[in-house]
């Protein structure tokens, strides 16, 4: 299936310059989303990288918009922080010249603020690590009560009556 559910009958009817290039991006962004096996998703996103090296980012002009943010989000999604660093320039680049969708850029914006932020957490250890502990003591309790064996709706607003003041009280 691919993205968008076009055919390879209906890219090369709609005007998209480089419809072979478009099925193919089409059926990375497929096998990126529904594939388990780590092996495939490497050879996905070292096909992306080797396009994105080779053509930078296809434009909606030349693959079409399903095509263009496709290619966005599986590169956003899945390579390394150092690729989705050249990539983002990339994309900033593309979307000063409008060829990409305004959303596909959006998602690449937030997806890249998010990736950093992980990364600057990651790299700093908490500044009240006993906090950070009961804060997770809350959390596992909260979503104990959650789980869908032995569900209880009293219990749940039980555990969220003692975990909410709590956690009110440290934010």
């Amino acid at each position: 299936m691919l993205l968008g559910g076009c055919s390879n009958r209906e890219l090369a009817q709609s005007g998209i310059k480089d419809a072979a290039l478009a099925e193919r991006i089409n059926g990375l962004v497929e096998t990126f989303i529904t594939s388990d096996d780590d092996a495939r998703e490497a050879q996905v996103l070292a096909e992306a990288k080797a396009v994105s090296e080779r053509e930078g980012i296809p434009s909606v002009a030349k693959v079409g918009d399903a095509g263009s943010y496709g290619f966005v989000l599986v590169n956003m999604l899945g390579q390394t922080p150092n690729v989705r660093n050249e990539f983002i320039k990339k994309v900033r680049e593309a979307h000063a010249h409008r060829e990409l969708p305004a959303d596909a850029v959006v998602f690449a914006e937030a997806r890249f603020r998010q990736a950093s932020t992980e990364q600057r957490i990651s790299n700093h250890p908490p500044s009240d690590p006993a906090l950070r502990d009961e804060i997770l003591r809350l959390l596992k309790n909260d979503q104990a009560v959650r789980d869908k064996d032995g569900f209880d709706a009293k219990k749940m607003e039980k555990v969220d009556r003692e975990t909410g003041l709590p956690l009110r009280s440290y934010l």
